[in-house]
């Protein structure tokens, strides 16, 4: 193997989780499970492309977090770890893009009430388990939202030196009733759907993302 492909560490955030990752012959893919970026898989030519494209050298900053979320939501309601080519790859680092801050708000009243055993109990929250999930760019902006959500009284915040917890208020709760609901958090609506088919690339520029637009969201799809 090559050296970016024997590395331990996960190839989009840079994290070590302490073993190697799993080699798929059958498919010439290596598979990983990271704490920030969850369970994976990436072919053969997606390892070298995303070592290529190296996402930590952006000045902005905001590539490699934009990535991880848009990671994060595919894998959400599948059970096996989803497998990404090199053109995936690359077209996931063309189109991600992080959340607003009020949908990151949204998105961690989502994590706190589905992962607490129940009202009352505080959960514990880090950039490194859950940023990527809710779309923040770096720890400053976890810390951020988590404040903010604590001043809004939607949330109870619990901070010491390592680490932070929180809990839902009875506020936080009914936010969460809502977004349960499906009351509207922003302006994106994501579409999932495989990349490389021409047919349907023309569908969706040409009849799915106009008529989106006209309800006032914005498409974005989600390659699989």
């Amino acid at each position: 193997m090559k050296p970016s492909e024997s590395r331990r560490e996960c190839p989009v955030c840079g994290v070590d989780p302490g073993h190697p990752p799993e080699r798929r012959a059958e498919q010439d893919a290596f598979y990983y499970d990271c704490r920030r970026c969850g369970r994976y898989g990436l072919s053969r030519s997606a390892v070298h492309a995303l070592t290529a494209l190296d996402l930590s050298n952006d000045p902005k900053g905001d590539k490699a977090p934009a990535f991880m979320h848009t990671l994060r939501r595919m894998q959400i309601g599948n059970d096996s770890p989803i497998l990404m080519t090199s053109e995936l790859v690359k077209r996931m680092i063309e189109t991600s893009m992080l959340p607003s801050v009020q949908e990151q708000a949204d998105n961690m009243i989502r994590i706190l009430g589905e992962y607490v055993l129940g009202p009352g109990e505080m959960q514990r929250m880090s950039d490194d388990s859950h940023g990527a999930l809710i779309g923040t760019q770096s720890p400053k902006g976890f810390l951020f939202v988590l404040r903010g959500l604590e001043k809004s009284r939607l949330i109870e915040l619990l901070e010491t030196q390592d680490d932070q917890s929180a809990m839902l208020t009875f506020e936080g709760w009914r936010r969460w009733e809502e977004l349960r609901r499906g009351a509207v958090s922003g302006s994106k609506a994501f579409m999932a759907m495989p990349y490389g088919d021409a047919r349907l690339d023309r569908i969706v520029n040409e009849w799915f993302r106009p008529a989106v637009s006209q309800t006032g969201f914005r498409l974005v799809r989600l390659e699989r």
